[in-house]
Formats: C-alpha cells, sequence, structure tokens
C-alpha cells in the first residue's frame, strides 16, 4: 500500500481520509476490514405508535438490537435494558417465539445466555423491522397474541 500524504499537507483532506478509509485492509486481523453496513429503514415513529401493539413493538426492538446493533450476539440481560416494566415482561416469552420461528439461537457463555442471529434469516427480518404491519410473518402474529 502506498504510504499516505500527512491530512494537513493533503490538497483534499476530507477526500483523502474517506478514500483511504474505504481502502485500509490490514493483513492479518480480518476484524479490521472496512465493510459497509446495509442501511435497513425502521420506521420510528412506529415504534412510539400507540396503536401497535406492546408485544410487536417488543419483537421489533429485540429484532434490531439483534441483527443491527454491532457485535456477534447478545447476553439476555441486553434486551431488557432501556425498555418500561411493561415492556421488558414480555422479553422471556418473546425470546422464545424467536428461538422457536428459527431467528436466533441460545448458548451460554460463562454464567450469561447469550442470543446469537442466524443470519440466514436476515433477509426476513429486513422485511419484518422494514415494514411490520405489512407483512404477516409468524413471529408477529405469535407476538400479537401476547396480553
Amino acid at each position: 500500500m502506498p504510504t499516505p500524504l500527512p491530512l494537513s499537507s493533503a490538497p483534499n483532506a476530507d477526500q483523502t481520509a474517506r478514500r483511504l478509509l474505504e481502502t485500509w485492509l490490514p493483513v492479518r486481523r480480518a476484524a479490521y476490514y472496512w465493510r459497509p453496513r446495509p442501511l435497513i429503514e425502521v420506521p420510528i415513529d412506529l415504534m412510539k405508535d400507540d396503536e401497535v401493539h406492546l408485544p410487536v413493538r417488543v419483537l421489533l426492538t429485540i429484532l434490531r438490537k439483534l441483527y443491527l446493533q454491532g457485535g456477534s450476539g447478545r447476553k439476555e440481560n441486553a434486551f431488557t435494558r432501556g425498555m418500561s416494566n411493561s415492556a421488558g415482561r414480555f422479553v422471556d416469552s418473546l425470546l422464545e417465539i424467536v428461538r422457536r420461528e428459527g431467528l436466533a439461537t441460545v448458548g451460554t457463555y460463562g454464567a450469561n445466555k447469550v442470543w446469537q442471529p442466524v443470519r440466514s434469516q436476515r433477509p426476513r427480518v429486513r422485511r419484518l423491522l422494514e415494514s411490520p404491519t405489512a407483512t404477516s410473518d409468524p413471529a408477529l402474529l405469535e407476538a400479537a397474541k401476547l396480553r
């Protein structure tokens, strides 16, 4: 790789920095490879809408935390963080639905349960998150039945 110019002396510092970041590929550490993340448009106003049943909103939050946030998995207690108590009481039953529908697997890491997404289900989760009211996915239908 050619040696880059110092940013202060480069004619277009922003373009040079962006080009370096986009092409920087270290030799031995695959974890540092730059790769673009696919964008999924999550309708945030839907997440705040009171007409959408609370367990459905919690299911969408679980899927968003599992599939969109960085990392290879989530500890079980991470799903309830940031939720109210009324929403948090649905998490255990919704995680069971997620496991049963094949959207995630659960394993143990030390004393913690760790949930990992099933990457082959990513297109299905993308459809769920982009338009939850337009899909008739079995996981959503089961979540809507919870009270």
